[in-house]
């Protein structure tokens, strides 16, 4: 079941992320909690039998949604739970969805993940660059955008990079 999470359930919110992205794809805990308070941005969480199964972390901005996180809890993966929560959020989007995704030539889970989204009705962009660093002596992550339900043309790649670098990411690029 699909709920909106709070502060009161961030915690558990924070502890998938933790298990699903290295320290150079997520805030620290008080950055990713602080950004409850923004209204362009929701956490949304899955329950399956009253535990969170998983989130997703959505930023509503123009002209598009920016999926800054999505993942799955390690006991209820391989279980289709993803493709099935990608079906819900699509039933209720008006815009199209857009998320970023590691280079899929960096890894194998990389290359699993880009396929898992294009499965799902996503199409990869050819363009690649760098997400800013989020944490104070992190990484950069080499990206590419992945859009749903069309694909991205260069230009509206460019003004949706854009869009989240300045939105998300605090950046003027």
């Amino acid at each position: 079941m699909l709920k909106t999470i709070g502060p009161e359930d961030f915690d558990a919110v924070y502890a998938i992320m933790e298990e699903a992205f290295p320290v150079s794809e997520r805030r620290p805990y008080h950055g990713q909690r602080k950004l409850l308070e923004e209204e362009a941005y929701t956490l949304y969480g899955y329950e399956k039998g009253g535990e969170l199964a998983a989130f997703m972390a959505l930023w509503e901005l123009e002209p598009f949604i920016f999926t800054e996180h999505f993942a799955v809890s390690p006991a209820f993966r391989n279980q289709g739970m993803g493709e099935t929560i990608l079906g819900e959020t699509f039933k209720v989007l008006h815009k199209p969805l857009i998320l970023e995704v590691e280079e899929p030539e960096v890894s194998e889970m990389a290359r699993r993940r880009v396929g898992f989204y294009e499965r799902n009705g996503f199409h990869l962009t050819e363009v690649a660059y760098d997400q800013p660093v989020l944490t104070p002596g992190g990484e950069i992550v080499p990206l590419r955008v992945m859009s749903w339900p069309e694909p991205l043309s260069v230009a509206d790649f460019q003004a949706a990079r854009k869009e989240f670098f300045q939105r998300v990411y605090g950046q003027k690029k």
